[in-house]
């Protein structure tokens, strides 16, 4: 008798746990490395990466298809230095996306991989530190990100993230109205790879 009931308060614990999808809220850094050869060129192949990001549940349910399935947003932050090609001459490129998508997560587990899809929003701005080309350009527009990764519940309101993320954003030529000077577009998308920090409620 003492079995059956530790085995039914065994199962309804895990059931009261099932239940439960949390809201999450992380910060995330990582490695960017520009799918361009020439930003890759100019910058020194890429740098650190600053995110916060959280995921929020669409359904607490028993359906586990849906019940994997968060919304995800994210606020990123990359800052580079770099020297011009030929001129050598100091530049900078600052990049500001905001993400939302959809980011399934695997429910019921204490470690849960996931997979996400979303569009980014950027805001870009170089700065050129030379007279020979346009000193500042800003741009900004759409474009995608696929993101997957490891999630680790490693205690009650704290878990670890490793992860990585392929972002996807062109930028067409800009106008530059100075002579013998050729524009040309510009990919701002890449890898990013690293590890994050955060808090599930």
């Amino acid at each position: 008798m003492k079995k059956i009931i530790f085995l039914f308060c065994l199962t309804a614990s895990a059931y009261a746990e099932r239940k439960i999808i949390p809201t999450t809220i992380e910060a995330r850094f990582s490695y960017f490395w520009p799918e361009s050869k020439t930003l890759r060129e100019i910058y020194h192949n890429g740098g650190i990466n600053y995110q916060l990001t959280g995921t929020i549940p669409f359904y607490q349910g028993d359906n586990f298809g849906l019940r994997g399935l968060n919304f995800w947003w994210a606020l990123d932050y990359f800052l580079a230095n770099g020297k011009s090609i030929g001129l050598e001459e100091k530049t900078r490129i600052q990049i500001e996306p905001l993400t939302a998508g959809l980011k399934w997560i695997t429910p019921n587990s204490i470690v849960r991989p996931y997979f996400g899809a979303g569009f980014k929003y950027y805001f870009m701005q170089i700065r050129n530190y030379s007279s020979f080309v346009k000193q500042y350009m800003a741009n900004n527009g759409s474009g995608f990100v696929l993101d997957t990764g490891v999630q680790l519940f490693i205690a009650k309101h704290l878990l670890a993230d490793l992860f990585a993320s392929y972002s996807f954003k062109q930028f067409g030529a800009p106008s530059i109205e100075l002579a013998n000077v050729e524009a040309t577009w510009l990919d701002i998308g890449g890898l990013n790879f690293g590890r994050g920090i955060g808090v599930k409620f």
